[in-house]
């Protein structure tokens, strides 16, 4: 919550890729969010080709940068 009110926006969700202790002895794996700000103004970046991706990607792109 921290990292959205200061203007960060979540891009991605990377699965077991750290660990925790849960309890004395007990180290589990857990999931990570990854956080990105943009810095630089709109007209200043260029935005990939939808020709080169794919449908997968299209739809993650939609869904992340919508607006």
């Amino acid at each position: 919550m921290v990292l959205e009110r200061a203007g960060f926006q979540i891009v991605g969700i990377i699965p077991a890729s750290d660990r925790l202790m849960v309890a004395p002895g007990v180290i589990k794996r857990v999931y990570e969010a990854v956080y990105v700000k943009v810095l630089a103004a709109d007209a200043d970046v260029l935005r990939p080709q939808y020709e080169g991706m794919t449908p997968r990607t299209k739809a993650l792109y939609d869904f992340l940068f919508a607006g």
